[in-house]
């Protein structure tokens, strides 16, 4: 995203990613957030030096745009867990292993061309289609399941 914007504008672009919910913010909870650019942090460091947000900044700007993908792939599997009524260790285990699958697509993102190719991680994505996501989700929350019970 930050590649389509940095087409139109001049400015420094940076991207804020992490499980941001706006109203928990607002109310100044505890809050951890990731911001990437190539600037001076300095601005931004003066927005948020007097919340309860912790702020982690680095200059990899893509990658934190697709960690922040892969965060939020995450987060609507546990919603989707927790919509249908899935108990909280068959969950956890779910996020285990999502959380290691995300490790290994973050370590394959880092040494393959995809990095720098949005064309070949478009046509990596095309592969799948609504369907086999869907059959794999199911199966994947299957076996976590599974794991928990033991089975």
């Amino acid at each position: 995203m930050s590649q389509i914007i940095n087409e139109y504008v001049d400015n420094e672009t940076y991207v804020l990613s992490g499980p941001n919910i706006a109203k928990e913010i607002m109310n100044n909870f505890p809050a951890a957030t990731s911001i990437a650019g190539k600037g001076d942090y300095r601005l931004i460091e003066s927005v948020f030096d007097k919340s309860n947000m912790k702020v982690d900044y680095n200059d990899d700007i893509i990658g934190t745009e697709f960690c922040g993908i892969i965060k939020n792939i995450i987060a609507i599997s546990q919603g989707i867990l927790e919509g249908m009524d899935i108990n909280y260790n068959a969950k956890l285990a779910f996020f285990t292993k999502s959380f290691l699958e995300a490790k290994d697509i973050i370590e394959k993102f880092e040494e393959d061309e995809m990095r720098f190719n949005p064309a070949a991680i478009r046509a990596h994505a095309e592969k799948f289609s609504e369907q086999q996501f869907r059959s794999r989700f199911m199966h994947e929350v299957e076996q976590a399941c599974q794991a928990v019970a033991g089975i």
